[in-house]
């Protein structure tokens, strides 16, 4: 009972596996959890790559204030010039007034979702990377039906390492990943 189950799912199937439970009652519960193999690119190969950017231009995405805020002091505090907006429709005027080299977006947004908003940057403005942010488990494969979209996940809460890892893999010209944190 409680949240342990449900975290443990999202995290499981995050990283396209799958839980099976065997309860009796009075002798207890048995979790079979099962995780694919893969040989993904290492955290420390994707930060090796973040040397190679530079300072960039980025605008954060996100309803949740705290979150967005959190966001952008790491980017800064990474030699990065960012920027942000509590919205689809916010990130799109900053976008028509501004350059940028990069976005974060989150996922879950009232009035336009990430998978929308990314539509319309893709359609705008086709060099820009996009990286979606988000806490809820997504599909490797998920990932890759939408690399005309995205060009990377980071799920939060965002760690700084992650956050470098992407940014180093995604501006170095690196093929869509699917940043899987626990």
């Amino acid at each position: 009972t409680g949240l342990g189950l449900a975290v443990s799912h999202s995290i499981i199937e995050r990283h396209g596996g799958r839980i099976e439970a065997q309860s009796e009652p009075g002798r207890g519960s048995t979790f079979l959890i099962t995780l694919p193999v893969t040989r993904d690119i290492s955290k420390k190969e994707l930060l090796d790559s973040t040397a190679q950017v530079g300072s960039k231009r980025i605008l954060v995405i996100d309803d949740d204030a705290g979150v967005r805020g959190a966001l952008v002091g790491m980017l800064r505090s990474a030699g990065h010039d960012a920027e942000q907006a509590s919205g689809g429709r916010a990130a799109l005027e900053k976008m028509e007034s501004e350059l940028f080299d990069l976005v974060f977006t989150d996922l879950s947004m009232p009035e336009m979702d990430g998978w929308a908003l990314a539509g319309e940057l893709r359609g705008r403005w086709p060099r820009v990377k996009i990286v979606l942010t988000t806490g809820y488990a997504l599909s490797p494969n998920i990932v890759r039906s939408n690399s005309h979209l995205i060009d990377g996940v980071v799920f939060k809460p965002v760690r700084f390492e992650d956050l470098s890892a992407v940014l180093g893999h995604v501006l170095s010209g690196g093929e869509p990943i699917n940043l899987l944190t626990a």
